[in-house]
């Protein structure tokens, strides 16, 4: 086969036969098409048959056939990243915006229905299931499970599940022409994932779904951006008000003093097959509820007496755990009260990071906001039905320079929790709680950001001391530094984060960050 160039009508432009497929697929343009034109060929065998031009519309007919099949593919070698972002397939058009901002356009999801994209806007619970007792729903529900449990144990991904799925949808539809309880087994099963989850009613995604501003990571939820008045939808854009030095490059308001609206467009317009018009946030934070993973985890059978058992643990005089430590000694009561020491008093230590979730592509970083309890035993601890997940960061224009948006609703979680809240575990009694969180553990710059201090390079990069890695000269120090310096106290880092936080401009911002250390944080 030779090189093929193609055009297409949309870009007005000959382009590769894999782009123009997908143009094709996801472009708004109605009236985009394809036109097969062949311009050169490096390997030719022999000349051209002459039913070459006869049969251009078949071929037309069997590439979008074949663009079909590709975009179904199963191997995540194949595209990694082709379907990031919750199923968003958003072009980003760096011709048009250099600082690759993304251009917003009506796009077709002919593939999605409006009660799939409620469902994922709004949460609603998963619908019962069908309560049939008969020998059909017997044999699909325990096909059902057995997928289930089977994908647990191996881990493969939803694609192969859906791939598996119609698979036995298709032999039950063939074997339904000879045996009438195959054909009812055919009618029942589910074909698609959604259907798989609703028929088993089980239901994964107990996140919380914030939008977030792809160009400086501002949360909002889905009903103050889209909202409806007398029957007409408004759709707002982001209301974060920035100094003018950090606005995007598209807004007029770039590079002025003082602080302006970003105005970065929040939502994308979609449209259904049913030709329905929705609203679909460019980027999303999901967010979990630290109260409702601790209730579910206290509703096992054996968390409590796992959190209990540093009670009994003998000490040594080696360091063999956190509970050896001064910081946990300290937490045993607190301003003359008892703290750790009481039962029902959980201690919790908070992480971020970010990953590449895809093999091939090295500029497209999630981040995770995660939580670990210390009561439990370090055996145990890190285990990942232990740990929970607080929110997941998408993968915006650039890495946000601090975390607050995404730590605001922890921080109001956690300050509830330090309280003493209730609970009602499943199948046990109510019990009030308390969590305290003790540290946290993270790399360097994300440990950073979480804390509110200065990166490691900067002149005061010391998060424990005072001390300036600059002499007199403003030469950077490298080496043995004087020993005398002055451990950072809680009252200077308010001090100087709120100073920081109500500065005039982003300059004065920067220059307070940068003669203290300090940097302002929700955590």
């Amino acid at each position: 086969m030779g090189d093929e160039l193609k055009f297409c009508y949309g870009c007005n432009q000959f382009l590769s036969r894999w782009t123009v497929l997908r143009h094709a697929k996801f472009k708004t343009c109605v009236n985009t098409a394809v036109k097969n034109i062949h311009i050169r060929k490096r390997k030719r065998r022999g000349s051209e048959s002459a039913g070459d031009n006869e049969c251009c519309e078949d071929r037309v007919c069997d590439d979008f056939d074949e663009m079909d099949s590709l975009l179904s593919c199963t191997s995540s070698e194949k595209d990694d990243g082709c379907s990031a972002d919750l199923h968003l397939h958003q072009e980003i058009d760096k011709n048009n915006s250099e600082d690759g901002c993304i251009n917003l356009q009506e796009e077709f999801w002919d593939e999605e229905t409006e009660e799939e994209i409620n469902r994922d806007l709004n949460e609603n619970d998963v619908e019962d299931a069908d309560d049939g007792r008969d020998k059909a729903n017997s044999i699909v529900n325990w096909i059902l499970s057995s997928l289930m449990c089977i994908q647990t144990k191996f881990n493969f991904s939803d694609k192969c599940l859906a791939v598996l799925l119609l698979l036995f949808k298709q032999l039950f539809l063939v074997l339904g022409a000879v045996n009438t309880l195959c054909s009812s087994i055919s009618a029942l099963f589910p074909a698609s994932v959604y259907l798989y989850r609703k028929y088993l009613q089980f239901d994964r995604d107990d996140f919380s779904k914030l939008i977030v501003c792809p160009h400086y990571s501002s949360v909002y939820r889905f009903e103050q951006v889209v909202r409806e008045r007398d029957g007409t939808t408004h759709v707002l854009k982001c209301s974060n008000r920035l100094f003018g030095c950090r606005l995007p490059k598209y807004n007029k308001n770039k590079g002025k003093r003082g602080r302006y609206q970003c105005n970065a467009d929040l939502v994308l317009k979609i449209r259904l097959k049913n030709n329905a018009e929705k609203y679909y946030p460019l980027k999303i934070f999901c967010y979990k509820s630290i109260i409702d993973t601790l209730e579910l985890f206290l509703s096992r059978p054996d968390f409590e007496a796992e959190c209990s058992k540093w009670r009994d643990r003998l000490s040594t005089e080696f360091y063999g755990d956190i509970y050896d430590g001064k910081v946990w000694q300290d937490f045993q009561t607190y301003r003359g009260q008892a703290l750790l020491s009481q039962p029902n008093n959980y201690a919790a230590m908070i992480n971020v990071d970010w990953f590449q979730p895809f093999k091939r592509r090295r500029d497209y970083s999630v981040g995770v906001i995660y939580l670990v309890f210390l009561n439990l035993p370090r055996s145990v601890r890190f285990h990942i039905e232990n740990v929970c997940i607080l929110g997941i960061i998408p993968a915006l224009v650039k890495e946000p320079e601090n975390l607050n948006s995404f730590l605001g609703p922890i921080v109001t979680e956690l300050k509830i929790l330090s309280r003493g809240i209730q609970i009602q575990p499943k199948g046990k009694d109510p019990v009030t709680i308390k969590l305290h969180l003790l540290c946290a553990a993270s790399d360097i710059p994300a440990a950073r950001k979480l804390s509110g201090h200065m990166g490691h390079s900067a002149i005061k990069g010391c998060s424990f001391c005072d001390i300036s890695f600059r002499d007199q000269d403003g030469k950077k120090i490298i080496g043995p530094v004087d020993p005398k310096w002055q451990s950072r106290t809680r009252e200077q880092h308010l001090h100087y984060a709120n100073k920081a936080e109500n500065a005039a401009n982003y300059s004065q911002q920067k220059l307070i960050s940068k003669e203290s250390g300090f940097k302002y944080t929700k955590l």
